[in-house]
């Protein structure tokens, strides 16, 4: 599943039991880069997204939830930088490049916690 559904997924989760505490966070050395580039493949996305994107409005959710700080994007370069790590919320989920948690940038940040 696709960073894109799971987060959407995860939102209607949260609106539905009132659980919008849950911060999400992004980990990532491209995650600036690939939530830009999900904005500009419109004509990629099924008709409902596409039709959103060509009225001015994003295709994905995950430009509101950033604007509302639900979704947290960190490039792992930054991930040394403390104020990153002293805003860092719980509870929260974490979405990072490797599933085992032992590879990555997730690393670094797992040690600091």
């Amino acid at each position: 599943m696709q960073f894109f559904e799971c987060s959407i997924l995860l939102t209607k989760y949260f609106e539905q039991n009132n659980l919008l505490n849950i911060h999400m966070y992004f980990i990532s050395p491209i995650s600036n880069a690939n939530l830009s580039i999900s904005n500009a493949m419109s004509e990629w996305v099924n008709e409902q997204r596409q039709i959103a994107s060509f009225s001015g409005t994003p295709p994905f959710k995950h430009n509101e939830l950033i604007k509302s700080k639900c979704l947290i994007i960190i490039p792992s370069d930054r991930l040394d930088d403390t104020e990153v790590l002293i805003n860092f919320e719980q509870p929260s989920i974490i979405f990072t490049g490797h599933i085992s948690l032992r590879f990555g940038p997730i690393v670094q940040l797992i040690e600091k916690m």
